[in-house]
């Protein structure tokens, strides 16, 4: 658990540091290109990364799949101190929301215990935190999760769609080498090859709603449906389908997941004031985390009351799991997608105060 902490704390500032500065410029077009290229990026390493892990795990052994992250933050850290232009911010200090991220921490972890543990009281405790915590945002100086915010339409119907986006690509990822592993028997190097057609989807999807930015909710559209109809093909596939057909859903869900990589960050970055965009473009990757932590905490229960001991039976599981909470994800995606604003506007919106 402490390894866990550590390697999630570290990433995540690194990629609020990469996808803000972007939002600063109000050429839309080039905000859309640049958004685009940096979906493109992190959905390679959506499923780059278990390619990687697993030559490492065949090849070198399990340790280094943690291990090898150490010469590549060694980069990363170089390349934010030496490329990365900096100023002091004016203004009185910070004020940092220690008793938000308490709550919040508190709330989310014991939802995700209560779903995966099947508690009916831990839930019921997760709900009476998100309480507390909702009160704490209203009168804490910088709150951790501005409440304002979620007044301004275009960014909260855009962490809704983050929320149920992430339905298919976490369970995709979590459950689809299961199959390959577990029912087709190949090795980890080789499930992570045939990932593949997943993460080129979500690299062509991104990239096409970066160049056709201000149109941006059509593409939402289109994603939400190519998510559905690769959630029923990956819903029907056996211990006996075929490679081609797995790749097929698999190419469908990531070409309809891409738009929510940097469709939703363009969004969300013209929908509030410049002093909000890092906020409101973590609060976005925050509730994307969630999404996927609650949909794999709901696919696991499921996945463990119905899994049998033949491959046959072990198949069904996978793929039924996968192909329902992708599709659900779809919905929910659909549903968001269908309020936001007809195109990003340029112009920031005032946001009421908190209160």
């Amino acid at each position: 658990m402490a390894e866990q902490s550590g390697t999630s704390f570290g990433p995540h500032p690194v990629c609020l540091i990469a996808v803000t500065p972007a939002g600063v410029t109000d050429n839309l077009r080039l905000k859309g290109r640049v958004q685009g290229m940096l979906g493109g990026v992190m959905g390679l390493s959506y499923v780059a990364g278990p390619l990687v892990g697993g030559f490492l795990t065949d090849h070198a052994g399990w340790r280094w799949i943690f291990l090898v992250n150490l010469p590549i933050g060694v980069v990363v850290v170089l390349l934010i101190v030496t490329r990365l232009p900096w100023r002091r911010g004016a203004g009185t200090a910070a004020s940092p929301d220690y008793a938000g991220v308490a709550v919040f921490t508190g709330a989310v972890a014991t939802l995700l215990v209560g779903l995966h543990e099947r508690a009916p009281w831990m839930l019921a405790v997760a709900l009476l935190l998100a309480v507390v915590f909702v009160l704490v945002e209203r009168h804490v100086a910088e709150p951790l999760m501005p409440l304002r915010l979620f007044r301004v339409r275009a960014y909260a119907l855009a962490c809704a769609a983050a929320f149920g986006g992430a339905f298919a690509l976490y369970v995709s990822l979590v459950f689809l080498p299961r199959l390959l592993q577990g029912v087709w028997n190949v090795s980890a190097t080789s499930s992570g090859v045939r990932m593949y057609p997943l993460m080129l989807g979500m690299v062509a999807g991104s990239g096409i709603t970066g160049a056709l930015i201000t149109w941006v909710r059509p593409c939402l559209f289109v994603g939400a449906a190519l998510i559905g109809i690769g959630a029923v093909v990956l819903g029907g596939i056996g211990a006996d389908s075929s490679a081609v057909l797995l790749a097929t859903g698999m190419g469908l869900v990531g070409l309809g997941l891409g738009p929510t990589m940097s469709g939703l960050t363009v969004v969300i970055q013209t929908a509030v004031p410049a002093e909000y965009l890092g906020t409101a473009t973590s609060n976005l990757g925050f509730f994307r985390q969630v999404g996927g932590s609650v949909v794999l905490a709901v696919a696991d229960t499921v996945y463990r009351s119905s899994a049998g001991s033949t491959p046959t039976s072990t198949a069904h599981a996978i793929t039924t799991v996968t192909g329902i909470l992708a599709f659900v994800g779809a919905v929910l995606l659909l549903l968001a997608t269908a309020g936001l604003p007809r195109s990003p506007r340029t112009t920031a919106v005032l946001v009421p105060q908190n209160r």
